[in-house]
């Protein structure tokens, strides 16, 4: 059976026009003939076919083609095709095609032919939207399953803080932190909305992180393709759910990155609009002012990102650093396009209506002030609003003290040298399972500096066009080859923009050089989006390309296919087998989260509601459970500096017994468990030294709760490159003691 062909208009690059001119854009016009080579007749009819194309194209421009070529048609022979390339418009004969079986098979044939009725056309529409939601279906579940997990350390201090909140206390004055306080009203939003509990904690945590899902996909849509957008969403789902990170625990890095997708999606938008807003002006029309809203908004969700966790300010900087030069060369490109250089007469020059340079100077420096000048106000605006409120409520003194005199020597405590230490040991824990997840994005970074898509002024290269028109040849419906094998990034500047958010996210993870395990949840969206370029890379090259190259498509496709199984294999017991104490055990490697919950039933079943407790240890989820206003502001990440070799330790410490003895709480719970002091060598002693004399003369021993502490970190989970634990499990005590009556 043979079909009758279509005709192709397609855009080709031609090398460079003059400046200030608008030429008719070349196109490809090609049709697709049995190269029939068997003797003088078929070349002569080919000839009697083409002879009315090349006489209609008489006396046009036969402009020089790119590579040395020149005349008005290059006529190339692709397997059993032949196609005729011309500078201008030129409509060749019909004639006749292969058919799809021929090309393709019957099973191809009939997949594209029943591909394009409604119900199936409507699913390909919604396609990417149905595996988002999949995704997001799959990670409600889980969370939602592990929804009543003991809150752990970080968790514990976030709810307590929140609690305080939500009672209208100020959080710096009843309880010391270090940490801005994003992450503490964004806990009493949540406690507000589902309750104070473990379970509404982790209910608002899914909430969280689907959104986060939800934005991960837009931005890798908007990067690349649909493709890419559901690969990133797919990787970054996975991966921030992963014990490895501690995904499962509402730590504030989830919170930032919210905030940081939301400022960059809007970046993008007010970026679009500023651009179309510059051409307004340029001729002579209105401009909207929606650019200007756009950039107010995006730097106020930088900022709310910088106030959850004070990384956050690696984020806002990745939005500045891109606002700055998307603008700068946005403006460069417009003075090189619209500028009459093309004319050499001077008074031609004078006669134009674009301005001059110096003319148009002005503006666009003040556009790009006054556009920078909002981010920036949007980015201050939520800290400057917290220092407002806090200086109301008379606790701005102490937090500067705390977020910003202390956070200094934190931020600075450790070496280069035992930083690299660090990270290693830490890289080994956060792959966990999901080692090939983490190998895609360096595939990912490499074959984005090859990807034409991902810039949007260059065009498809010449044996990328000819393979897409052979494809396009052997379909039912000959359709404009832009509809797929040229679409570009609507991103501006899309390889700067991947390259600078990386290095910020790398940033945002190195700070201090703690690399705590969940400061990667902040590298993962970065990660998901390389990936994600190198799924689609692979997906556009199975479909558009015939070369060697199609062997690293299926490598990558294979690599992204087995990254996924082996997260779900190999998380799949924590997901879906263990009850949420035994996830909280096989995470965290201790019982001591599950039995802080007991301590604090016994404190607030054996005390009135107005009671006042203190707790020697690291463990602040006992003020949350309790639900008793604490002794002291000296809550668990500053029990640990009181235990660190600075200048403020022993201070710290005469304070935090100056509190005790001066408000005398109701009961003491002491934790008796290494890891929730970290005392080293050349710690402070003083606080140790006072509760050996104190509790004997005040206090009486009323409960002592046992817990297990050092079972091995993940070893329900397979670890590639982590070697099995050999630290033996240990029983600890939780001291719980009443006030000598």
């Amino acid at each position: 059976m043979w079909c009758n062909p279509g005709v192709l208009p397609v855009w080709f690059p031609w090398g460079p026009t003059p400046m200030g001119t608008t030429p008719a854009p070349p196109h490809i016009h090609a049709s697709a003939t049995p190269s029939r080579r068997r003797g003088s007749q078929g070349g002569k009819r080919r000839t009697k076919r083409q002879a009315q194309p090349q006489s209609a194209v008489a006396g046009e421009d036969a402009s020089p083609l790119p590579g040395g070529l020149s005349g008005a048609r290059i006529t190339l022979h692709v397997s059993r095709f032949t196609f005729h390339v011309s500078r201008n418009p030129l409509i060749l004969p019909c004639c006749p095609r292969p058919s799809l079986q021929f090309i393709f098979g019957r099973w191809m044939s009939a997949a594209l032919h029943n591909s394009s009725s409604p119900r199936r056309q409507g699913v390909r529409r919604y396609q990417a939207w149905l595996l988002v939601a999949l995704t997001v279906l799959f990670v409600l579940i889980v969370r939602v399953r592990l929804r009543d997990m003991p809150l752990e350390r970080d968790e514990g201090e976030y709810a307590y803080a929140g609690q305080l909140m939500l009672h209208g206390l100020a959080p710096y004055k009843e309880a010391y932190t270090m940490k801005l306080p994003g992450t503490y009203a964004a806990y009493a939003v949540i406690m507000a909305l589902f309750g104070q509990s473990p379970a509404g904690i982790h209910v608002g945590l899914a909430l969280v992180n689907a959104a986060s899902i939800v934005l991960v996909f837009l931005l890798g849509r908007r990067l690349l393709d649909e493709a890419a957008g559901v690969a990133a969403a797919v990787a970054f789902a996975l991966l921030s759910l992963s014990p490895s990170v501690l995904g499962l625990a509402a730590h504030a890095t989830h919170f930032v990155v919210l905030a940081a997708l939301g400022g960059i999606l809007l970046l993008l938008r007010a970026c679009e609009l500023a651009e179309r807003d510059q051409r307004s002006e340029i001729r002579g029309q209105r401009p909207v002012a929606s650019g200007q809203v756009a950039f107010f908004l995006s730097g106020l969700l930088f900022g709310l990102a910088f106030l959850m966790k004070q990384h956050g300010l690696f984020f806002g900087l990745c939005g500045a650093i891109y606002l700055l030069w998307t603008r700068t060369r946005s403006w460069l490109a417009n003075e090189l396009e619209e500028s009459p250089l093309s004319s050499t007469s001077p008074a031609a020059r004078r006669s134009s209506s674009v301005p001059s340079s110096p003319t148009r100077l002005k503006p666009e420096l003040r556009r790009l002030l006054r556009d920078a000048g909002l981010f920036l106000l949007g980015g201050l605006a939520p800290y400057g609003l917290t220092c407002l409120v806090l200086w109301a409520m008379g606790a701005l003194q102490s937090f500067v003290f705390w977020t910003i005199t202390y956070a200094a020597k934190y931020a600075s405590a450790i070496a280069f040298a035992t930083g690299a230490d660090i990270l290693r040991a830490s890289v080994k824990t956060v792959i966990g399972p999901n080692i090939v997840l983490w190998i895609l994005p360096l595939v990912g970074a490499l074959v984005m500096w090859w990807e034409e898509r991902l810039d949007a002024s260059r065009q498809p290269s010449l044996d990328r066009t000819f393979n897409a028109i052979g494809s396009s040849l052997a379909s039912k419906d000959a359709a404009p080859l832009a509809s797929s094998a040229t679409r570009h990034s609507s991103f501006a500047h899309a390889r700067f923009f991947v390259v600078t958010f990386l290095l910020c996210s790398l940033a945002s993870v190195s700070v201090g050089f703690y690399f705590r395990e969940h400061y990667f949840i902040l590298l993962l969206p970065a990660l998901a989006l390389l990936t994600g370029i190198a799924v689609s890379r692979g997906l556009h090259l199975l479909r558009n390309d015939t070369t060697i190259e199609l062997f690293l498509a299926l490598a990558i496709l294979g690599l992204y296919a087995i990254g996924v199984g082996a997260a779900l294999i190999g998380n799949g017991p924590v997901w879906l087998g263990m009850s949420p104490a035994e996830a909280m055990r096989s995470v965290c490697g201790t019982t001591l989260f599950s039995e802080a919950a007991r301590a604090a039933d016994y404190i607030r079943n054996h005390s009135p509601p107005g009671a006042r407790i203190a707790v020697l240890g690291s463990e602040p989820e006992i003020y949350f459970y309790a639900r008793r206003r604490a002794a002291t502001g000296h809550l668990y990440l500053y029990m640990y500096p009181l235990m660190e070799p600075h200048s403020f330790a022993l201070k710290m410490q005469q304070d935090m017994i100056a509190e005790i003895e001066r408000t005398r709480p109701e009961f003491l719970v002491y934790v008796d468990d290494p890891y929730s002091w970290l005392q080293r060598p050349d710690s402070e002693r003083r606080i140790l030294e006072w509760w050996q004399d104190y509790w004997g003369k005040h206090l009486d021993l009323v409960q002592t709760i046992e817990f297990e502490e050092g079972f091995a970190r993940g070893t329900d989970t397979p670890n590639l490159i982590r070697r099995p634990s050999t630290t033996a499990v240990s029983q600890q005590n939780i001291l719980i003691l009443q006030r000598r009556r």
